[in-house]
């Protein structure tokens, strides 16, 4: 008596040989698919760099969204999750030198393109400083997108979250970034930017890898039984996710430059001139990063004498993080009366 089964598997939710078989062909290409299957990963990976970096570039977040939709990073990422919970190594070779080369070669791409298009972005877009500073938000995205894109590999009614999952963590436009930076000859940029990439995928990794061991992906589950090497493997990959914590906190606020008329700056500036109800006047403001100090120019217009530069200076440096130089000029607005017979 044959007995017909859900799309997803048994009409309770759980997967069949069959589903299951179907999920893995999803995420491994082998045999005679594998060539086929690098053909169109390096097409769609080209042309998503290629738009990331001109939508960058133009400050287009509808041209980055679409840089996103095409790029096809998401799967081998999740490759790498299911080989670790099914303990293959060979396929999570495999997996992670497809993700290794893709990193490499997106690289060199978007340092090509910025290379062949003239001028340069004077002020940086803000496409491009957005992702510059990755902080626990973005492994808090990294974690949701993996976990979302996991569940609708094994869930295949909701398949179409996946490139929901791709936008929301967005993995080419960092190196799109990273490209760029460097190729501008802005190392630090474009190590926050590599950053906010490693976050990112470190994100999918760990909870694609859960999500799989928690499904029926993984017969038995595993996780609960307690496998050794796949023990070693989860203890691993959350090592991984702590290791990326740490410059998230320690150096926040390193990588993304200060752009001019900073608030931040202008409000540290407002309190050391003595509050609201300073008679000092913000004439102008403008702030620069070059090896790593933060260059404040600062006009102002006050009746009285200022207050000392350098606990200005030494306030804005514990504020930023960094080192902080400052050159400043008063303008004196104090009025004189004169009477008659005065000289």
């Amino acid at each position: 008596m044959n007995h017909a089964s859900a799309p997803d598997g048994h009409g309770d939710g759980r997967l069949t040989g069959e589903d299951r078989h179907k999920i893995i062909a999803s995420l491994f290409h082998e045999g005679t698919r594998a060539l086929p299957f690098l053909r169109r990963f390096s097409t769609l990976m080209g042309l998503s760099v290629a738009l990331a970096v001109m939508g960058i570039l133009a400050d287009s977040t509808a041209v980055v969204i679409g840089a996103m939709l095409v790029a096809p990073l998401m799967t081998p990422i999740l490759a790498v999750s299911a080989s670790i919970a099914m303990g293959w190594p060979a396929r999570l070779r495999r997996s992670v030198t497809i993700v290794l080369l893709a990193v490499g070669s997106s690289v060199v791409l978007a340092a090509v393109i910025s290379l062949v298009i003239p001028g340069r972005p004077d002020p940086l877009p803000q496409e491009l400083l957005a992702r510059t500073s990755p902080n626990l938000i973005d492994l808090g995205v990294g974690l949701a997108a993996g976990a979302a894109g996991a569940y609708a590999h094994v869930r295949r009614q909701v398949a179409d979250a996946v490139a929901g999952a791709a936008v929301a963590v967005a993995l080419v436009p960092p190196l799109a970034v990273v490209g760029i930076t460097l190729q501008l000859g802005e190392s630090a940029l474009a190590l926050g930017a590599f950053l906010l990439f490693v976050v990112n995928m470190t994100g999918i990794v760990l909870s694609g890898l859960f999500t799989f061991l928690l499904s029926d992906f993984v017969p038995g589950h595993p996780l609960l039984a307690g496998r050794g090497k796949l023990a070693r493997s989860v203890r691993w990959a959350a090592l991984a996710v702590i290791i990326v914590c740490l410059p998230l906190q320690v150096g926040r606020g390193r990588f993304r430059p200060l752009t001019e008329s900073s608030g931040e700056v202008e409000q540290v500036v407002q309190e050391w001139a003595g509050g609201e109800e300073s008679t000092v006047e913000i004439v102008e403001l403008s702030v620069d990063v070059e090896d790593g100090v933060a260059e404040v120019n600062l006009v102002l217009a006050s009746p009285l004498p200022t207050p000392s530069a350098t606990v200005l200076a030494d306030t804005l440096a514990g504020e930023l993080d960094r080192p902080v130089e400052i050159e400043m000029q008063v303008v004196s607005t104090a009025t004189r009366r004169v009477t008659s017979g005065e000289p």
